[in-house]
């Protein structure tokens, strides 16, 4: 559902949604990285069921910004047996919010933050000897902070047409990527010892990374 809305005397949209979906005749699989093991030998039913709610507008004057919240539950029970196993979509919140503003008391230059989470995601061995087994462990908390700045060089106002050159805007900005450094797991690579026994080493994901942009309107 969509509505359209007036705070502070500024227009906002809000989205909802909220959804349920029964699954029938699943093939259950296990990631391993980035490969998908199905399970064709097995089948299984479920659901899916969930909340989505966002919300855009200008939080500040002039600039776009927005929110947005999740909410996730999915298992699946294997035919023939009593056990509700999470699958590996099960990420139960996700968060995420897009801040813009103007440099005080300079219009020229924007500032944005950028908030991300992810609660834990259900895994396991790709080679586990039962599908329960593959439910036994998790993923960690995805979170991240990015921070941009950016300043117009050139835009539709400005009337010295030498300066504008034929373009109508020049934006430079400088992106700093996962601000704080946040080692976040991807994956696990999982490797047996002699004993049989599943062992886990974390894969991660980039760390801080620094970006330079430059974008043209003609």
């Amino acid at each position: 559902m969509d509505y359209t809305l007036q705070i502070w005397k500024r227009p906002f949209k809000l989205l909802t949604e909220l959804y349920y979906k029964n699954l029938s005749h699943i093939i259950p699989y296990t990631l391993d990285n980035v490969k998908i093991n199905y399970k064709p030998e097995l089948e299984a039913h479920g659901y899916a069921t969930g909340l989505d709610i966002r919300i855009n507008g200008e939080f500040v004057k002039g600039t776009e910004s927005w929110a947005s919240i999740s909410f996730l539950s999915t298992e699946e029970q294997l035919d023939g047996s009593d056990e509700w196993i999470k699958r590996p979509s099960n990420q139960f919140l996700n968060f995420g919010m897009f801040f813009q503003d103007y440099f005080p008391g300079y219009d020229r230059i924007k500032v944005n933050l950028t908030f991300l989470y992810g609660s834990k995601l259900p895994t396991g061995p790709p080679n586990a000897i039962s599908h329960e087994e593959s439910d036994n462990y998790s993923i960690s908390s995805y979170k991240r902070v990015d921070l941009g700045i950016s300043t117009v060089i050139i835009q539709k106002k400005d009337t010295d047409l030498k300066k504008k050159k034929g373009l109508q805007s020049l934006w430079i900005g400088l992106e700093v990527f996962n601000l704080l450094d946040i080692s976040n797991k991807i994956s696990y690579l999982w490797i047996k010892d002699l004993e049989d026994k599943n062992h886990r080493v974390p894969n991660y994901l980039t760390s801080r990374v620094i970006n330079l942009k430059i974008s043209a309107k003609l």
